[in-house]
């Protein structure tokens, strides 16, 4: 709706002023009258019918020159006049306008420049946009702005209320759009704005006011919530900040102290149930048969309900044994291991176990006590910042608030180690969660009636934190496994994977321990192996995946074969320092690499190599499709032969080298020889050392898949106690046996009254050679000392026989000579 005050000039003004260019005097300074003084009659006329034309064709409005006089150098362009039907609304580009009464008003919103900035893709038409909505459109604003500008107005126009109100919203569209509200410089009002103004406020007769000026801006500003000086709306913004922080802290109070969930939810206060059932209720449907510990007071609800739910309780002689036992547990049985240790320093000493874990990629679950939830961080006994310790090596970390939330946590939880890529995660549980109502009530209580108001409110928040606890804390609730999350290989990657072999000459598969991670079974994967008849390096606990004389197994030279490869497949493998961080590969070999985590995929895939094809997913399955995708395809025989027969020149060479006699100690190279032809076909073998367990790797042959542990990238000492422990409780039958280093064995040896107790027994071989040769070996030709490096012999030639179970009888042997051993050695 165009809005003027005046009427237009003639059309022979408008063509006088089409056809000329009017130059003005530049002005110099003076007050608003002076300058108006410089302006001649003529220009004053060519100045009113510009802005008039501006006013009734909006689409040719020249805002920069419509609050300011016209002055020398400041040229008025020629208007053109643009007629249009104004029986139809085809000229409206916004499809909200409506019929208006004459030419000048048929104008849209899209046609007024300093509108145009308010639209975008959502706010299509002026009258759709939020602000003019609330701001023009709300009957409260209206009725305040009716009764602020009326006093302003004629008496001659005062007509009926609803038609006022129409005019205060045009008022109102005014100063919200243009930023003023003056007759002498009237702005156009689009037709979508008169029509939503017509149907907010419907009225038969529809009458064309102009506005009047207001002088007290600022009420006008404030009026319509737009933007002002600090001063002007001070006050109502403080109020409303504050109106809305209590609000929020009513909310957040409300939520925090449970107050509404103990509406609808009872405490049972006579139930003698506690918050540890729950957690072995949850263990136990989710598979878990071990669970480890160190035990502590703060945990003790769960060991007591776990052992009579049936999951063994096992504990060991220190933590991190404790958290190396469910690694491995995890490892075999393809389930989350578990470990439960108290608060403070029983947590504290799991970190190296739990960063194995993380760096291994098990899935764990490590549960630890904690000071109860009202003392944590005002110096309670072993009260420490639990979370922030864990939530970097942990894929989850949660600490339960409530009885009700100990079994949504822990199936979150256990969903989240084996998801992905699979790791450890923590759940803290405070003291009073996991102990019965009334141990807890009867701790909170105090000691007799409150005193004063102080008193009173204090025991109103102890009972409340009480119930909150305890509310809704025995209903039924769902302990069923979360789905589990595993990325797998694309149709179109496994294509393009099956070109590149099928069109290789030398493919070689690396493998790695991620390969004998679920859902794939191990077996079914040894089978996809073998008949895609491709040579493999296997690494962790991939060792023993072929078997122990497969001819598929390349055990030696691995640098040579992997240059001269055409194709190199890593499954579950990374290029770190195991594999010179890619050094070992050749840059004209076509390279697969597949792995779930994508941080390890391609990692130092910027240095020296570069993945032909790079999947993460899991390695496993996608060595499966693989093989049932080149149904009779053969690997060519030529190539791991050949591979094969550099690894029987090797190893007659080690062998040779075992025959070897040494002047006073054993030959290494002979023990483990006579160990490998010795050891049974189901044995176990867990690694735990350093330079001996070196040479066990290339001569120690695994029976078969998950016959190997070792501690991973991390490379930790002292696994050997926890692996061999969670190993034998997994196969109860099978020999377990364990490869320490003299220096390893000092983080263990207190766990064989573990496996005594436990009735555990596990075959320990010692490489003992007084020293940690793999540092020495370093350090003294480059450093020139061997500080720190040197141990001592034992002077007792032999240790006596221990029966560690009525069925299996071992001797444990340190010895100086390599007759005792090699003639006396029977197991």
């Amino acid at each position: 709706m165009c809005i003027s005050g005046d009427t237009v000039g003639s059309d022979e003004d408008k063509s006088k002023i089409a056809k000329t260019s009017v130059t003005l005097p530049r002005r110099r300074g003076g007050s608003p009258q002076a300058a108006r003084i410089l302006v001649d009659a003529k220009t004053k006329t060519a100045r009113r019918i510009r802005i008039l034309e501006g006013t009734v064709k909006p689409f040719r409005s020249q805002p920069c020159f419509m609050n300011d006089p016209v002055f020398k150098g400041h040229a008025i362009p020629a208007l053109k006049t643009i007629s249009r039907d104004i029986k139809s609304t085809f000229w409206c580009a916004c499809k909200n306008c409506c019929v208006m009464e004459t030419e000048e008003e048929s104008v849209c919103c899209h046609e007024i420049s300093a509108l145009t900035a308010l639209l975008n893709e959502e706010t299509a038409c002026i009258a759709r946009h939020s602000f003019f909505q609330e701001m023009c459109l709300d009957s409260d604003r209206q009725d305040f702005l009716y009764r602020f500008w009326g006093q302003t107005c004629k008496k001659e126009e005062a007509l009926d209320y609803i038609h006022k109100l129409r005019k205060t919203a045009y008022r109102a569209f005014t100063v919200w759009a243009y930023g003023f509200l003056d007759r002498r410089n009237c702005k156009p009002v689009p037709a979508c704005v008169v029509s939503a103004v017509r149907a907010s406020l419907p009225y038969p007769e529809e009458l064309n006011d102009g506005f009047l000026k207001i002088y007290d801006y600022s009420a006008a500003l404030m009026a319509l919530d737009l933007p002002m000086d600090a001063s002007c709306h001070c006050c109502h913004a403080v109020g409303a900040a504050i109106g809305a922080l209590v609000l929020l802290a009513l909310t957040w109070m409300v939520h925090r102290l449970g107050l509404l969930y103990q509406l609808f939810h009872k405490v049972e206060t006579q139930s003698p149930c506690h918050g540890g059932e729950l957690v072995a209720k949850l263990l136990k449907s989710h598979g878990v048969r071990y669970i480890f510990t160190l035990v502590g007071g703060h945990i003790s609800p769960i060991l007591v309900a776990c052992e009579k739910l049936g999951i063994r309780v096992v504990d060991t002689r220190h933590e991190a044994t404790a958290v190396f036992a469910a690694d491995a547990v995890a490892r075999l049985s393809g389930t989350v291991g578990v470990a439960a240790v108290t608060a403070g320093p029983g947590l504290t000493n799991t970190v190296t176990a739990v960063k194995n874990a993380q760096m291994a990629e098990s899935p764990l679950l490590l549960i630890g006590g904690a000071a109860a939830t009202l003392l944590q961080g005002r110096g309670a006994l072993q009260d420490i910042d639990q979370m922030s310790l864990f939530k970097p090596i942990c894929k989850f970390c949660a600490s339960v608030r409530t009885v009700r939330d100990i079994i949504p946590v822990l199936r979150k939880a256990l969903a989240a180690a084996q998801s992905g890529t699979p790791g450890p995660v923590f759940v803290e549980f405070p003291i009073d969660v996991l102990y019965p109502y009334h141990i807890i009530h009867k701790e909170l209580a105090p000691k007799g009636a409150p005193k004063g108001i102080v008193g009173k409110i204090i025991n109103w928040y102890l009972q409340n934190h009480l119930y909150n606890l305890f509310a809704g804390a025995w209903e039924p609730r769902d302990v069923s496994p979360l789905a589990v999350s595993i990325p797998r290989a694309t149709t179109q990657q496994l294509q393009r994977c099956m070109e590149l072999v099928s069109r290789a000459k030398k493919p070689v598969f690396i493998l790695g321990s991620q390969v004998t991670l679920p859902p794939t079974p191990v077996e079914e994967l040894r089978k996809s192996l073998e008949s895609l008849g491709i040579p493999c390096f296997l690494g962790g606990m991939a060792r023993g995946m072929l078997g122990k004389d497969s001819p598929l197994h390349i055990r030696q030279n691995r640098r040579d074969a992997l240059k001269e490869a055409d194709l190199v497949i890593m499954a579950g493998t990374v290029c770190d320092f195991r594999l010179s961080y890619g050094r070992v590969l050749n840059r004209r070999s076509k390279i697969i690499a597949v792995n779930r985590d994508r941080s390890q995929l391609l990692k130092n895939s910027d240095m020296f190599w570069k993945p032909t094809v790079a999947i993460q997913g899991d390695a496993g399955s996608f060595i499966v499709k693989l093989s049932e995708g080149l149904k009779g395809y053969s690997c060519p025989s030529e190539w791991p032969e050949g591979l094969k027969s550099g690894d029987v020149v090797k190893e007659k060479a080690n062998k040779g080298k075992a025959e070897e006699q040494t002047e006073r100690h054993l030959n290494p190279l002979k023990v483990l020889h006579l160990v490998d032809d010795t050891m049974a076909e189901d044995s176990i073998i867990i690694a735990d050392g350093g330079d001996f367990v070196g040479s066990a790797a290339y001569i120690l042959r695994p029976r078969g898949p998950l016959c190997w542990l070792d501690p991973g990238a991390f490379g930790t000492l002292g696994v050997g106690g926890g692996f061999a422990l969670g190993a034998k409780l997994c196969r109860p039958d099978s020999e377990v046996w364990i490869i320490f280093g003299d220096g390893s064995l000092g983080y263990s040896i207190v766990e064989f009254d573990t496996y005594t107790r436990h009735k555990t027994p596990v075959i320990a071989l010692v490489g003992n050679d007084a020293c940690w040769s793999q540092i020495s070996r370093e350090q003294v030709p480059m450093l020139g000392s061997n500080v720190a490096c040197g141990l001592a012999f034992n002077e007792s030639r032999t240790f006596h026989s221990s029966n560690i179970s009525a069925k299996d009888k071992y001797t444990l042997i340190i010895t100086r000579w390599p007759r005792d051993l090699v003639e006396k050695a029977s197991w």
